[in-house]
């Protein structure tokens, strides 16, 4: 029987390098995109000062020139498009992130995702990972107006969850996903699949995986 954790903090979970292990194929989704336009990016021009970023910002920056929302959302359909195409035969979680958040879930514990990701590239990973149903709330890139680093995406899900920020822990990837949550006032844990455990040394907690915490954990 796993011990009642119920009010004690909620848990908000980024998506892309938090449930999937994706950048590898959103890199190749980015170069593919670039080169149907004749951009020339590099996975290290990505990388440096690409990973982590939202699209409108990133397209702005691709194509170096202030985009209509028209066509921040005909491009970004279009990357993410080929992005789904790209992951979809492979497409799996994060070890021991499902069986996490089950425990989490039976503890009493209050589960979000907050993805700047589209509603799109969500109902993607929900329904080929067998993960929908797992979360209480959901934010998406739909629901707010300001992208990572931003902390707006964190402060609306713990509203929406009832919590205070201090009361949340947040699992990220990016350093500016990290930054938002900070910024937000959340404790975070660094999943180290964009980047090493070193780089992640500014979190509370830095993990390759699932398997390797525990609700335990979280009350230290």
């Amino acid at each position: 029987m796993t011990v009642g954790f119920k009010g004690d903090f909620a848990l908000i979970f980024d998506m892309d390098g938090v449930l999937v292990d994706n950048h590898a194929f959103h890199l190749q989704a980015w170069v593919e995109f670039c080169r149907r336009y004749n951009i020339e990016i590099t996975a290290e021009e990505f990388n440096s000062s690409m990973f982590g970023g939202s699209n409108r910002d990133l397209l702005e920056r691709v194509f170096k020139r202030t985009l209509t929302d028209r066509e921040i959302v005909s491009l970004a359909d279009e990357k993410e498009e080929l992005y789904r195409h790209l992951h979809a035969s492979t497409i799996h979680s994060i070890a021991g992130v499902k069986e996490f958040i089950v425990k989490a879930r039976e503890a009493g514990i209050a589960i979000a995702l907050a993805t700047a990701a589209p509603r799109a590239n969500l109902d993607f990973m929900l329904d080929n990972t067998g993960m929908r149903g797992l979360f209480d709330v959901m934010t998406d890139d739909s629901q707010v107006t300001r992208g990572k680093p931003d902390p707006e995406i964190y402060l609306k899900t713990a509203k929406k969850l009832g919590y205070s920020p201090e009361k949340c822990i947040v699992f990220e990837d990016s350093v500016t996903g990290i930054n938002a949550a900070q910024s937000a006032g959340m404790k975070v844990i660094g999943v180290a699949t964009s980047l090493t455990k070193e780089a992640l040394n500014h979190t509370w907690i830095q993990i390759n995986n699932f398997c390797e915490i525990t609700l335990e954990d979280l009350l230290k």
